[in-house]
């Protein structure tokens, strides 16, 4: 404040400054200086003091024309623009009412009065409801998981694995088909069960249904020949000429063209196919003097073994039951 007394204009008698405010006088003469710091929101502009407007912090905004009572503030530039209901719904990209449904870009609602919590949602006609974990069993046709309780199915187990631990399965009346292969533990039969193999014709030449065996054999071995095992515990092909190339016990479902030993599957006993045979029905089967010859003809010579292997079930299939009985030709 600067105080002038009654004398004549321009005596200055003193300068009181106010709160952000210091400065001097003399007679004649006052001087104030501006603590901005103190004093936010003013600012110095063409050597002028005046109000900071704008954005910034401290500054006063100002607004542009236009802006009505329950108008929503809007920054744009350096002014406060007012924006109605309907236009801030527009600049954020809202809607003024929910359209609540399953369809696309509805908005989902809770649609059951006995949501809990840990339970599953599912879709109804008008949004979601709650369904407990036995209860989605149910809808998907699914069974407890594995441990005290049954897996019931009416469809497959088409991928995974059953482990060691997971006990009996019981199928009742209905089969387990598999074209792969039982690779390891037992099967145990009841009082009245049955280890159906099959027809008694299988499919295609050269194959064979029954029990296989893998061992191995000295190069040389065609498929259908029938095998024993020499002194070295590899298998090779019988000859009824000499009892050290007997006794058959199987027929080789494998060749071996290599030049070396390698592993082939026989079948110990069961009913093999062969498209070259030409048994009668019925007809009873035996080693034959010829390299892992399978004959309806016993062998007569002297010296010669015989040995009766099985018996015949169609003119191109055989039965295979190897007897290891040897009756030598005096």
């Amino acid at each position: 404040m600067i105080i002038v007394p009654g004398g004549s204009a321009g005596d200055i008698e003193g300068v009181t400054a106010g709160d952000g405010l210091s400065g001097t006088a003399t007679s004649g003469t006052a001087s104030l200086a501006v603590d901005l710091g103190t004093n936010p929101g003013l600012e110095f502009a063409s050597n002028k003091l005046q109000i900071a407007k704008g954005i910034s912090q401290h500054d006063v905004p100002q607004f542009a024309a236009g802006v009505d009572d329950n108008d929503f503030l809007k920054v744009d530039g350096t002014t406060i623009e007012g924006r109605s209901a309907s236009e801030v719904l527009s600049d954020i990209g809202g809607q003024a009412t929910l359209t609540f449904g399953i369809s696309n870009t509805n908005a989902v609602k809770v649609d059951s009065a006995s949501v809990a919590d840990d339970e599953y949602a599912r879709f109804t006609a008008n949004g979601l409801e709650s369904r407990s974990t036995s209860e989605v069993l149910s809808d998907i046709g699914a069974g407890a998981a594995a441990g005290s309780s049954s897996i019931v199915t009416t469809g497959a187990l088409d991928s995974g694995s059953i482990t060691s631990n997971f006990g009996a399965i019981n199928n009742g009346a209905s089969a387990i088909t598999t074209t792969g292969t039982v690779s390891a533990g037992s099967v145990t039969l009841g009082d009245t069960g049955q280890l159906i193999i099959g027809d008694d014709a299988p499919s295609s030449d050269h194959t064979a249904t029954g029990v296989v065996i893998t061992m191995t054999a000295l190069t040389g071995l065609a498929i259908g020949e029938a095998v024993y095992i020499d002194s070295n515990g590899k298998l090779d092909e019988t000859d009824a000429d000499a009892a050290g190339t007997m006794p058959a016990i199987g027929v080789a479902l494998e060749a071996n063209s290599s030049g070396s030993d390698a592993e082939v599957k026989i079948l110990l006993q069961g009913i093999f196919r062969d498209d070259t045979y030409n048994f009668t029905p019925g007809a009873d089967l035996f080693i034959g003097t010829n390299l892992g010859e399978i004959t309806a003809t016993a062998p007569s010579g002297t010296g010669d073994f015989v040995q009766k292997v099985g018996v015949a079930l169609t003119a191109d299939t055989i039965y295979f039951n190897p007897s290891l009985d040897l009756i030598e030709h005096a």
